[in-house]
């Protein structure tokens, strides 16, 4: 007797590749908005968009050591006001507490209590205004 391939597949795999035969992908127009960057092949341009639509110009460069290092020290900040609501910036490396308590010295039990002596740390080595 030969076997099919509801004998040998899971049943919510199933029902998952019938309900995507039943209901095929919809077509999108794939039209790009007017005012946006084209290449050749008509395919969008990579861009920042802003909020009303338009593409922001405004990058900015890092390629000094001190510049990387600001950046890297604001990023560690945004890692800590995430911390401070239960999230975490990676899960593979250290958590930003972590690296503040560390690096900085900073006594703290938990990022909502380290979060404002970062903050005054970096005010005081001019990062933050």
């Amino acid at each position: 007797m030969a076997r099919t391939v509801k004998d040998v597949t899971p049943k919510h795999r199933v029902k998952r590749v019938l309900s995507s035969l039943r209901h095929p992908p919809r077509q999108t127009s794939g039209r790009i908005p007017s005012g946006l960057p084209r290449t050749r092949a008509g395919r969008l341009n990579c861009g920042i968009l802003d909020r009303q639509g338009g593409i922001m110009d405004k990058t900015i460069v890092l390629d000094t050591p001190a510049q990387i290092n600001g950046f890297r020290l604001l990023t560690i900040r945004q890692g800590l006001k995430a911390e401070v609501h239960g999230y975490r910036l990676t899960s593979k490396g250290p958590s930003c507490l972590s690296i503040v308590r560390k690096e900085f010295g900073i006594k703290a039990r938990n990022a909502e209590a380290a979060l404002p002596l970062f903050e005054a740390y970096l005010r005081e080595i001019g990062i933050l205004v």
